[in-house]
């Protein structure tokens, strides 16, 4: 399931395999950013693998969702207190499972109805970053658009020119090309004259003094990040629109 929201799972059998595949993972220097941990494990329980996660400063970083029983689910306090962001039931319902991640990795957000008008539109993600990418793809699909990614500016330059796209999500600072270079030169391309495709900028950075250089770039706005996952349904409400007609037009 979470192979089909473009994310890249990893299963194992037991706590100890779970261990070293996540510090193997941190010191290649692409982590983990979540673990589906089962309460009842061959070499230990879930609590007890959560404590082994939470105690190495190499893994503080993980989200952990507890997967367990209904008889056995712990209570909200109890799972914080084990180092769980989050629990889910089994068996596993695909939509409870997409609910539950988004939440977890986009922090506390309300329940987000996308409008029926939303699914298909697509997105181009543009983030060096390899788990702020994946999370953005994942959480654009929650609100049943369809988004691809690309590492940095020059890649956006080179696939916007051939794949219409109703809106893309620039990160403001990528090696190559960043995205206020890569705002400015996208404004300018030959195929786009006469068209109108948002670009909203990412920044984990002071925000006015982002979105004053994203505005003079050529940017539409420009989000903190990680973006939650209501304030991406409420940006594409204002450039995408609930209805087609509403919609900035698309490359």
């Amino acid at each position: 399931m979470t192979a089909s929201w473009r994310l890249r799972p990893l299963a194992v059998v037991d706590g100890a395999s779970a261990l070293a595949a996540l510090r193997a993972a941190e010191a290649e220097g692409d982590p983990f950013m979540l673990a589906l941990v089962d309460r009842t494990l061959p070499d230990m329980d879930g609590a007890q693998l959560a404590a082994e996660i939470k105690g190495d400063a190499t893994l503080v970083a993980v989200r952990m969702i507890l997967v367990s029983s209904p008889p056995a689910m712990a209570a909200g306090d109890e799972l914080s207190r084990q180092g769980f962001d989050g629990a889910l039931a089994k068996p596993m319902r695909k939509s409870s499972l997409q609910s539950a991640i988004s939440g977890v990795l986009s922090g506390p957000a309300a329940r987000v109805e996308p409008p029926a008008s939303w699914k298909g539109r697509r997105i181009l993600v543009v983030e060096d970053n390899p788990g702020n990418r994946r999370l953005a793809v994942f959480q654009l699909q929650t609100l049943g658009c369809t988004a691809d990614a690309v590492a940095n500016g020059r890649e956006a330059l080179a696939t916007l020119g051939s794949i219409p796209y109703d809106l893309v999500l620039m990160d403001c600072l990528m090696p190559e090309m960043d995205g206020f270079a890569a705002t400015a030169a996208i404004r300018a391309l030959p195929a786009l004259e006469g068209r109108k495709t948002a670009i909203l900028g990412l920044t984990a950075g002071a925000l006015e003094a982002y979105r004053k250089r994203g505005l003079a770039a050529g940017m539409d706005d420009v989000l903190p990040k990680p973006a939650l996952l209501e304030d991406l349904a409420a940006a594409l409400g204002r450039w995408c629109g609930e209805n087609p007609a509403e919609s900035p037009q698309a490359l």
